[in-house]
């Protein structure tokens, strides 16, 4: 199985290091370029492809947010997951609504990198899980319990297990290690909830179960 290409921009030195080093001890995962601003990421993609672009924030020239609206222009635009070591809800909230499938902290462990970009490469919206807990407490609440949602909306015992474990900010992988399941079966559990709950990605399910509670 080929490994998923992937463009890294950030103008750090130590992440231009530090990233490679970490993907280089999977299979799956591979830096296949590096651009240190907006402006070379993008002459790079006019003349190259990848699966994902993993891409700074904050940058000289051209920013993350500039970048994404580029990648989302182009005939077949990769996967985009933005990265920060300054962490707001404003550009989290931004990038997230203009299509980027993940938004993760530069100061997370390997680890926890390497499954948030797998999560994304594989369907999923990855959020850091500090980032994601500080959406919740703005949402409103309809003071239902989860037991009355999940009864309400049906949901097999399945479906109110992976809801819970989203819910705690979890990774696709991480759940399907939880409760024992193939991931490809949490990815198509996931599917159904989006149905169930009206929604497009991981982030707006979260939201939208714990705006019930």
């Amino acid at each position: 199985m080929m490994p998923n290409r992937i463009l890294l921009v950030d103008d750090d030195p130590t992440v231009l290091e530090g990233f490679p080093i970490y993907l280089s001890t999977t299979d799956d995962l591979q830096i296949v370029a590096t651009a240190t601003t907006g402006k070379i990421a993008v002459e790079w993609l006019n003349a190259h492809s990848c699966d994902l672009v993993l891409s700074d924030i904050h940058m000289p020239d051209m920013n993350g947010i500039e970048l994404l609206h580029c990648v989302q222009r182009l005939n077949s635009p990769p996967l985009f997951v933005a990265m920060t070591a300054y962490d707001t809800d404003e550009t989290m909230v931004q990038a997230l609504r203009l299509g980027a499938v993940g938004y993760i902290i530069k100061g997370e462990t390997p680890n926890a990198i390497i499954f948030s970009l797998r999560d994304a490469l594989n369907g999923g919206t990855s959020i850091s899980p500090d980032c994601l807990q500080r959406l919740l407490p703005d949402t409103p609440s309809t003071n239902k319990s989860f037991e009355e949602v999940h009864k309400f909306l049906n949901l097999t015992s399945r479906e109110q297990a992976v809801i819970t474990l989203l819910c705690e900010g979890n990774t696709n992988i991480q759940i399907a290690h939880k409760l024992n399941f193939a991931e490809i079966t949490i990815r198509k559990t996931i599917s159904s909830l989006f149905a169930k709950y009206g929604v497009s990605n991981r982030v707006e399910l979260v939201v939208k179960h714990l705006s019930y509670t």
